[in-house]
């Protein structure tokens, strides 16, 4: 049940709006100025505040910039007996979501509380739909990993980062050996369970929300590690490389490039040193090739 603050210096007015709301299915607490308003706030989850503008203490436009900026998700409703004095524009300005001038009946409030719900439910449900949308904008279906698009707009911030607050960062890009034959000889929709294990085993092997993976394309994948050292980016991809050989039925061979940014390096030239020496592991014997000190 929605839970509202009511708060008026007349304790008759926050025991009339108390019955209405309560009248109306709704929760209620009273506070009789703006302080002990904010101290609700702190304290206690509400939905909406309805506060007179004329307060003791922090007046009511002052508690309305108070509560938005605290509070941003609590939509507040002014009440005056001053119409005059006040202007609709000017409390809508400070924050309000509506404003109701004295006296009114029960009929206003809830019109005035019903359309405060009805917007903030819009709102929730068109969040939830732009997450989704940003979800299947930077995800490949398939494997549950961010996508290329995505991978180059993140490494792009991860390279300036890095820069900017003097920390290493590595990138691992690796591909399938003999994939090609695997889709030939079992069929694409083996081949596509594969990738999805693929997925798995790098969100199993990266460390949580410092790293990310990315499926690059087809089956070639990249891993963006920041603030790590070489040996642990090396256990990265070792745990990669292990994880993919323990895939049941069939275990997965894999070669990885893995190289450090450097001062030469710009985005595309990173990328590249990465997939140059993800094709020069394959001729590896423990299928890992390593940036020299210059990024070759």
């Amino acid at each position: 049940m929605e839970k509202i603050l009511i708060v008026d210096d007349s304790k008759t007015v926050c025991e009339m709006l108390g019955e209405m709301t309560q009248s109306l299915g709704y929760n209620c607490e009273t506070a009789e100025d703006g302080f002990k308003a904010l101290n609700w706030l702190e304290n206690e989850r509400f939905s909406v505040v309805i506060a007179d503008i004329e307060l003791p203490g922090i007046d009511g436009l002052s508690l309305i910039k108070m509560v938005k900026e605290k509070f941003p998700e609590i939509d507040v409703i002014t009440i005056t007996g001053f119409g005059n004095k006040y202007s609709y524009s000017e409390v809508i300005k400070a924050g309000a979501s509506d404003f109701i001038i004295k006296p009114f009946g029960i009929e206003e409030l809830a019109a005035k509380l019903s359309r405060v719900f009805r917007e903030r439910q819009i709102k929730k449900e068109l969040e939830e739909k732009n997450a989704e949308l940003l979800r299947l904008s930077i995800n490949d279906d398939l494997t549950g990993l961010y996508n290329r698009r995505h991978f180059y707009t993140q490494l792009e911030k991860e390279i300036t980062r890095a820069r900017r607050q003097k920390h290493s960062l590595f990138l691992i890009m690796f591909d399938l050996d003999d994939f090609k034959k695997f889709n030939d000889q079992y069929g694409h929709l083996e081949g596509d369970r594969i990738l999805q294990e693929i997925g798995k085993a790098i969100k199993r092997s990266i460390r949580n929300n410092v790293d990310a993976g990315f499926r690059y394309g087809g089956d070639e994948f990249a891993i963006i590690i920041p603030e790590a050292n070489q040996v642990q980016a090396i256990k990265i991809a070792q745990r990669i490389q292990e994880a993919c050989r323990n895939i049941t039925p069939w275990p997965v061979e894999i070669s990885l490039g893995l190289v450090e940014l450097k001062e030469k390096h710009d985005i595309e030239s990173l990328v590249r040193c990465a997939d140059q020496l993800m094709y020069q592991a394959k001729d590896s014997p423990n299928k890992i090739k390593i940036s020299d000190g210059n990024g070759k």
